[in-house]
């Protein structure tokens, strides 16, 4: 029982916020079981992302240190970033997945227009879809970046 016990509030506020945001950034994306699955990693690795960033650094305020990386801020996120990247790359392909089923089902146009993109980050994969064979600087690594600063924020 946790009668008579303080309730972090920071931390239920920051999980809420969390939820929120991954649902508005690929809500629909994935089935409910996979979606709980891959947001609690997700979160797990945020957590301590923005833990890590959140650090008083001592190579900021001695930049000549920062080659040394005297607390291990750079190594850390080093070994965190790729599981990151890991798991916005399971959520894009399902995405994908999901809009090349919708796209390739006989439905009228602007049902399929909705269900293709009902969250952020079908947008962002339809935004790169149309500019494909042109020349633009918007791909995977962009829809990532966009994501995570979406997060970091």
């Amino acid at each position: 029982m946790k009668i008579g016990k303080p309730i972090e509030i920071g931390e239920l506020v920051f999980l809420t916020e969390l939820n929120v945001i991954l649902s508005l950034l690929w809500g629909g994306t994935i089935d409910e079981q996979k979606r709980d699955k891959l947001g609690a990693q997700f979160r797990d690795k945020v957590l301590k992302l923005v833990d890590l960033l959140g650090k008083p650094n001592i190579s900021d305020y001695f930049p000549v240190l920062a080659k040394f990386d005297v607390q291990g801020i750079e190594k850390e996120t080093r070994v965190l970033m790729p599981r990151v990247e890991e798991i916005l790359d399971t959520v894009i392909d399902e995405r994908r997945k999901m809009m090349a089923a919708v796209g390739g089902e006989s439905e009228s146009e602007s049902e399929s227009e909705s269900e293709r993109g009902n969250d952020f980050l079908g947008i962002l994969l339809e935004l790169k879809e149309q500019h494909v064979g042109e020349e633009s600087s918007f791909g995977l690594t962009q829809i990532k970046a966009i994501l995570m600063n979406t997060f970091m924020n």
